[in-house]
């Protein structure tokens, strides 16, 4: 995948996100789901994976390994628990300004990358076969489009 196609992903991911969301009210975004959940709580575990996608980007840049990487290439089930319990008492506009703060950052990180590094899956031994367009699709890309998923369900729900 080159840089363009996988931007194109992000944001198209990201549009369809945000398209579900900009209509709620805060008392929505704040209920509280099945689970216990609200989507505020859910769209702050999206910034914060996308904030350690960030630091990916960064680190690889410096040839770096990145300092979550483990956290990272085990999806993001094993740390769903961890990052709610520190983000869940965050203020929802500081929620709101990180995701989407994350999200553009993310963008502006990957304007410096080219095609070639984006796509190699032996540039990086630490990415363990993974190019980091792969990590990028399946780590934002793919669980943005699952959270919209249980978002709509959550709204539905409401």
């Amino acid at each position: 995948m080159n840089k363009q196609a996988l931007i194109e992903r992000l944001e198209a991911e990201r549009a369809a996100l945000n398209s579900l969301i900009e209509p709620l009210t805060a008392d929505q975004l704040l209920a509280a789901g099945q689970d216990g959940h609200s989507i505020k709580d859910t769209l702050a575990c999206l910034a914060v994976r996308a904030s350690r996608m960030v630091t990916l980007l960064f680190s690889a840049e410096r040839g770096r390994q990145p300092p979550e990487i483990d956290l990272i290439l085990s999806g993001w089930e094993s740390s769903r628990e961890q990052d709610y319990a520190a983000q869940k008492d965050r203020p929802l506009d500081l929620v709101l300004s990180d995701y989407h703060g994350a999200h553009r950052q993310l963008l502006r990180r990957l304007a410096h990358w080219s095609d070639a590094d984006l796509a190699d899956p032996r540039k990086y031994r630490w990415a363990r076969g993974s190019s980091i367009a792969d990590l990028l699709v399946s780590r934002v890309a793919e669980h943005e489009a699952a959270c919209r998923a249980m978002i709509a369900a959550m709204i539905k729900t409401q």
